[in-house]
């Protein structure tokens, strides 16, 4: 079972609220530390499924609160080891509500928003991607071109697109959209400029279909 250390930093007048919060769940361990300038530290280990629950839960109660601030981080390893036997116990109507083993909303956003970024690298991605479908094209050769889709340079931010519908999220929808324009406009580009440069025979079946 993998792990989650979800790093919180409050004022450290507000620890009995968040420990209060992090009653109603189900974790494995949790201690605090007090910071410097009234602030403190919360160092909360939890499964990675219920690691989603734990922040929400901390952010709809603390996220007013000043300098407030949670990091979730994957846990390599353990010691002693994690077990069964070592999960507090939650309520009873938390536990018929388990979600499906799954990763947190806020790790796959992480991951996402990254696909987002424009850069050099998906651009000549994306050009190359258009120089392997025209030469399959070109050359009737269908494995070739299923080499051109195995590059795949718009799948991140479709990906990501997917996941902002799924959200709501506008900024994330757009910035996905953007990145697909790019992509795909640089591979029109060069697709265009293969046109311009060779001959092609229309008559090719790959073309043709």
């Amino acid at each position: 079972m993998s792990l989650r250390l979800v790093e919180v930093f409050i004022p450290a007048s507000r620890l009995g609220l968040a420990r209060s919060v992090l009653d109603e769940h189900e974790t494995i361990e949790v201690w605090h530390e007090e910071l410097a300038d009234g602030h403190a530290q919360l160092h909360v280990l939890v499964e990675a499924d219920g690691s989603e629950a734990v922040t929400d839960a901390l952010e709809s109660v603390l996220s007013t609160l000043d300098r407030f601030r949670v990091i979730s981080l994957p846990v390599e390893a353990s010691i002693p080891r994690h077990g069964p036997e070592e999960k507090k116990t939650a309520p009873v109507e938390d536990r018929k509500a388990k979600q499906v083993l799954r990763v947190s909303r806020d790790e796959i956003y992480s991951d996402v928003s990254e696909t987002t970024q424009t850069s050099w690298t998906s651009i000549v991605l994306s050009m190359l991607s258009a120089v392997v479908a025209a030469v399959g094209l070109s050359r009737d050769s269908i494995a070739i071109i299923i080499g051109a889709m195995v590059i795949a340079p718009l799948l991140g931010p479709n990906v990501a697109l997917a996941l902002a519908t799924t959200l709501g999220d506008l900024e994330l929808a757009g910035r996905a959209l953007r990145e697909n324009a790019t992509r795909l406009l640089s591979a029109l580009a060069v697709a265009a400029l293969f046109g311009l440069l060779f001959r092609f025979d229309p008559q090719v079946p790959e073309i043709a279909s």
